[in-house]
């Protein structure tokens, strides 16, 4: 398999424990990932994607990248989903390492 590197900012624009659930679940019959920030989350997320649309955010966890989804729209009400090329079990892995909120789970703008 092809590694891709990624070139992060050191600036974490939100952190894991403002994620309060990430589900896999099925979206126009494709796997994708579901997520839910508190308040202070989804204001920052918020303010985040409207400054970067059409870039892709970076999913870090314990210093390697998870996840690097493509901005597609603001995302004000601090509920989202992540699509791409997920299996059930790709995108149930991804739900479930963001529901690890004890670990810090920053998203950064590439």
């Amino acid at each position: 398999m092809k590694q891709i590197y990624y070139l992060v900012k050191k600036r974490v624009e939100v952190s894991g424990e403002n994620l309060v659930d990430s589900q896999a679940t099925v979206e126009q019959g494709r796997p994708v990932v579901s997520f839910r920030f508190d308040p202070v989350g989804a204001r920052r997320f918020g303010n985040t994607t409207r400054r970067n649309v059409d870039k892709p955010f970076a999913i870090v966890l314990d210093k390697e990248v998870i996840s690097a989804p493509v901005i597609r729209e603001p995302i004000l009400g601090g509920n989202g989903i992540i699509s791409g090329n997920f299996t059930t079990e790709s995108a149930g892995d991804l739900a479930l390492l963001l529901r690890s909120g004890a670990l810090p789970v920053p998203l950064s703008i590439i």
